[in-house]
Formats: C-alpha cells, sequence, structure tokens
C-alpha cells in the first residue's frame, strides 16, 4: 500500500469524548464538584490551566448567580466566566508530556470532555477515561440527565508518492457510501462531508458524520539533511464522528451505562472507517470492525 498511516500501528492522530448534560449543573452541587475535580486530577498528573477572568456583572444572567458568555467550539458550547462564590463555569485541565499536552480534559457545567493525542486502543482510553472522571459523573448524574454523547476520531494516512502521482484508489473505497466518487476524478486538494442518521441502536438518535480532507503537507527531512524546499507529500485526513441522544424514557443513569453506550459508539465508527477505506488500508492499521 502507498499509503502510510499517522503512526506505525494506527492512524489516530486524536480521539476526543464529550458527555453532554441536558441542563446545567445546578449551583451547589457544582461548588462541590469543581473543587473536587480539580484535587483529583491534580493527583493524576494533570495541571488546571487559569481560569477565564470574572466577568462583569451587568451582563445577562441565565440562571440565578450565574455570569455567562457562550462561546461555540464546533458543537459543544463551552461558557466562561463564574458562577456565585467565584468558582468558574468551567475549567480545563492538560497532562503534560514532553513539553506537549497529551490529554486534555475540560469540565463544565454543560459537558465533560476528555480529549487525548495518544492512543493505545479504545480499552486503554476508556480506563484512562473513567479514571479521571467516574467520580465526577456519578456527582454529576445526581442532578442532571445526559444530553448527548459524543466521539470524535481524527486520522491521517500519508501517500509515499509525490502529491500530484497520489492515487486514492488505493486508501478511499470508491464504493463507499462515506466517499463522494468526484474525489477519485481530480488531483487537486478536496474535502467532502457526510453525515446521515442511522439505527439507533439503544438510543434515541445516532447521527454519524465523516469528512474527508486532501491537503498538501510539507515532507519532514530526515535528521541533518538539509532541503531547500520540503517536497510536498499529499494527506488525506479523515474526521469520524457519532453522536447519540438518549432515549427520553430512559436516561443513562449510571457511569457504567454510559460506558455501554460508548463501546456501542466506538463500534459503528470501526465499522464507518472501515466503509470508507479499502480491504488493504484496514489491514495496515489492524481495523477488523
Amino acid at each position: 500500500m502507498r499509503w502510510q498511516p499517522a503512526h506505525e500501528t494506527h492512524a489516530i492522530e486524536r480521539v476526543t469524548v464529550t458527555l453532554m448534560f441536558a441542563e446545567h449543573i445546578s449551583t451547589k452541587p457544582w461548588q462541590m464538584l469543581l473543587p473536587l475535580a480539580t484535587r483529583d486530577l491534580s493527583k493524576l498528573g494533570f495541571q488546571a490551566a487559569p481560569d477565564a477572568p470574572q466577568l462583569a456583572q451587568n451582563l445577562p444572567q441565565s440562571a440565578p448567580g450565574v455570569a455567562q458568555l457562550v462561546i461555540n467550539i464546533g458543537a459543544n458550547p463551552v461558557a466562561f466566566g463564574n458562577v456565585g462564590g467565584g468558582i468558574p463555569f468551567s475549567r480545563n485541565f492538560q497532562y503534560i508530556e514532553a513539553g506537549e499536552a497529551r490529554d486534555e480534559i475540560i469540565v463544565a457545567r454543560n459537558m465533560f470532555l476528555f480529549t487525548t493525542t495518544f492512543y493505545g486502543g479504545w480499552a486503554s482510553l476508556r480506563n484512562r477515561f473513567a479514571e479521571a472522571l467516574n467520580n465526577h459523573i456519578s456527582i454529576a448524574l445526581n442532578t442532571v440527565n445526559i444530553g448527548a454523547i459524543k466521539i470524535e476520531y481524527w486520522d491521517r494516512f500519508v501517500s509515499e508518492d509525490s502529491a500530484d502521482a497520489a492515487d486514492y484508489k488505493g486508501l478511499l473505497d470508491i464504493a463507499s457510501k462515506y466517499v463522494p466518487k468526484f474525489g477519485f476524478e481530480t488531483e487537486g486538494l478536496w474535502h467532502s462531508h457526510v453525515g446521515l442518521f442511522v439505527e439507533p441502536g439503544s438510543s434515541e438518535r445516532r447521527l454519524v458524520n465523516l469528512n474527508i480532507d486532501v491537503v498538501d503537507i510539507a515532507e519532514a527531512p530526515e535528521a541533518g539533511a538539509v532541503m531547500a524546499e520540503p517536497a510536498q507529500k499529499r494527506s488525506v485526513g479523515i474526521y469520524s464522528m457519532v453522536q447519540d441522544t438518549p432515549r427520553p424514557g430512559a436516561p443513562l443513569e449510571s457511569a457504567a451505562a454510559i460506558y455501554s453506550t460508548l463501546d456501542e459508539m466506538h463500534t459503528i465508527l470501526k465499522v464507518v472507517l472501515a466503509d470508507a477505506i479499502t480491504d488493504a488500508a484496514s489491514d495496515r492499521i489492524a481495523l477488523n470492525p
């Protein structure tokens, strides 16, 4: 195969798991939860980022004692500011390794988010997520319901050939419903976005997205080599996402129920990626859905 994955054994550059609450965690539980999360995550080696500055007191309030400014990051609205008693609405935590943030956690009144650039398999990621957030999920579920759960993967493959000689048929499955036919007919850069609702399994609704971004990236020079102008290599980035909305009459009332749904969603994304890429590419990264 003429396409190489981002890593030796897999193509994953980043994974994010997000729990979105149906409503904000109320003030009193939040005033207990955030300091507890800060203490517990610190014991696991996470560093808390500086909190956002306190907002002016004359801003509109969405709930008693809460001043907030909502900023949309992707599909997740994150509100920054302070609640009553000077407790911030959200806090970011980072696990730094070799000078870089390997893992990041956002603990907010409207969501918990875990993202990592270090992927050692689903079981490992699931365990790290549970170790970091299990206790805090249980506290949150005493006062709020899960409104949605989302898993996102960013995979990347780079062609061994020059940018103008890249053969997408060696990587992408031309018969896949997630891959547009026009991509095989152009030598230029391109982007596609496919989204559809699929069989929801145990959930009320299940949305699947698969985006493909074809760009050129500069080839990294070998150690000690001097390159006047780095060679360009064709890169195919594949973003896959599944988002579940729980059934109204069957809320996810425990961490165990959440993990069962996450396992189901993870399997769905393996099937989606396997559909989008060739059998040779699946074998190269041991996808085996």
